[in-house]
């Protein structure tokens, strides 16, 4: 739409949804798509699941220590070393197992560790643009978080306190179909604008080299915490 106008819309200047680490995020995407950043109003800049009623349980869950942190509010997973490599379901859609699993873990991790007000626990919500993708990571949850097992597409025009994206794509010859596409790539930037105070992203970084989004989103998110993924935490 904003390739193809005829006249000069007027555009969001402040966010009021998101932490500001966050929207260092979205704002490299956004710079990847040829627009100017967000800013952040001064009510989000520091919105954290602490910050919006949630009591975290520290220790629980030590090997995602660092990632359920409430002080670490955009997390950047690099599933390279996961084992295997992304299959086609029956209907061609895309899905990569082992990062299924760890988006998996990591759901169950935050609501076991975080409780609201009412002491009910965190339901994050994820997302991946592949339908495939979806039904994997629904087949390692529990009922209560199957529900918040989304695709990008069905989260466009929400927000939520904590979110979780499986990119799902894992190959040698670095393609990843239409997320690549310029008509589709404003996917990647819908899906990482949901969240309020809590963005966990993963993908493969071999893969996603090279195109642009990516690449700004690795590089330019500086606030942003980035990890290798452990082998086993995707078995």
């Amino acid at each position: 739409i904003m390739s193809r106008r005829d006249s000069e819309p007027h555009q969001l200047n402040f966010q009021y949804r998101m932490h500001y680490d966050i929207c260092e995020a979205v704002n490299s995407l956004r710079a990847a798509l040829n627009t100017y950043p967000l800013e952040t109003h001064d009510s989000a800049r520091n919105k954290t699941l602490t910050s919006i009623g949630y009591t975290w349980s520290s220790g629980s869950f030590p090997e995602f220590e660092e990632i359920l942190d409430p002080n670490n509010p955009c997390v950047i997973i690099n599933t390279d070393n996961l084992p295997g490599k992304e299959e086609v379901s029956l209907g061609g859609s895309k899905y990569f197992a082992a990062e299924a699993r760890l988006t998996a873990k990591l759901a169950q991790a935050f609501y076991a560790s975080y409780l609201d007000q009412n002491g009910r626990p965190l339901l994050p919500t994820i997302l991946s643009p592949y339908s495939a993708q979806i039904g994997v990571i629904k087949g390692f949850l529990p009922p209560p978080l199957q529900d918040s097992c989304i695709t990008i597409y069905q989260a466009q025009g929400r927000e939520y306190p904590c979110v979780i994206i499986s990119f799902a794509r894992k190959n040698p010859e670095g393609w990843i179909g239409f997320l690549g596409e310029p008509e589709l790539r404003a996917q990647t930037y819908v899906a990482c604008s949901r969240a309020m105070a809590k963005l966990v992203v993963l993908f493969s970084f071999s893969t996603f080299r090279g195109y642009r989004d990516y690449d700004y989103l690795i590089d330019n998110a500086s606030n942003a915490l980035i990890l290798d993924a452990e082998r086993d935490w995707g078995e």
